[in-house]
């Protein structure tokens, strides 16, 4: 290692504070490509080296997306089972139809407008042809779950890979509770917020 290398590592550490909010990924169509940070939050601290440059992508990660509609609120169904990705990945084909494609494409893009302004359009916005299906062996009960809420209406898709399930909301108190009762003894039932700002960083 150069004396100029660890003259720049050792210049300037500062203590950080980072509060990471969970996140559940593809909404639906968004496969691989949407994802939304929820209020629930692990927090860690870490000395910071002022010489790294290439800080662009941790910006990027941090700071991209857009506004979501306040009304909106999400509601996680989290059963008592477990689901690597990895393996969840390997239940997906190879190849997929172009018209599979083209309507998940199409929905990506309406989720992100009913996401922003018009959440009434959310059950629509969230049909998924690409993944979710592929996934009902390793997860029967959360794709049941997901299936009879859409079949009344309400947009509820599998959380990232699973098992949990996600179910985006603009509903009442009493449409709320109801919801929360669907999932029944198996899920464990968690009211989020959707979290204006993402990752929070700060000096300690």
């Amino acid at each position: 290692m150069s004396r100029g290398f660890k003259d720049r590592l050792t210049y300037k550490a500062t203590p950080m504070q980072a509060s990471v909010p969970a996140s559940s990924a593809n909404l639906g169509p968004g496969f691989d490509c949407l994802a939304l940070a929820l209020e629930l939050r692990d927090t860690y601290v870490a000395q910071t080296i002022s010489w790294m440059e290439e800080r662009a992508k941790v910006v990027t990660g941090c700071a991209s997306g857009f506004s979501v509609d306040p009304n909106i609120r999400a509601l996680l169904f989290v059963p008592d089972t477990q689901l690597s990705t990895g393996k969840a990945r390997k239940m997906l084909p190879e190849q997929i139809s172009h018209k599979d494609a083209s309507i998940n494409s199409g929905r990506s893009a309406l989720l992100v407008h009913a996401l922003s302004s018009r959440p009434e359009l959310l059950f629509a916005a969230t049909q998924d042809l690409l993944h979710q299906s592929y996934r009902r062996e390793a997860m029967p009960k959360s794709m049941d779950l997901v299936n009879k809420f859409r079949k009344a209406g309400v947009a509820a898709m599998i959380s990232g890979a699973g098992p949990s399930v996600l179910v985006l909301h603009t509903a009442t108190k009493a449409e709320h509770d109801d919801l929360i009762r669907s999932g029944g003894d198996y899920f464990k039932a968690i009211d989020l917020e959707i979290s204006p700002t993402g990752v929070r960083i700060a000096a300690v």
